[in-house]
């Protein structure tokens, strides 16, 4: 259920931001859409969850945030 050619591209795709300094970010993260470990919800490691993003959006974002969140 994970497509494990699609989770080496965003590694890689990461990894060549982060060499070119692609945007003016020098280090890029594969994030989990859905957090993998939080205190409201369970996310996978899997394709569909995984997006490349600049570190500093990602270290932000941390565990707390994800698309469709219900609010408090």
């Amino acid at each position: 259920w994970a497509n494990h050619f699609f989770m080496e591209e965003a590694y890689d795709l990461a990894q060549r931001r982060s060499k070119l300094k692609t945007g003016g970010h020098a280090i890029w993260h594969v994030d989990h859409i859905v957090p993998v470990q939080s205190k409201l919800v369970c996310g996978l490691h899997t394709h569909d969850n995984l997006q490349v993003i600049p570190s500093a959006y990602n270290q932000r974002k941390k565990n707390r945030f994800w698309p469709d969140m219900a609010e408090n």
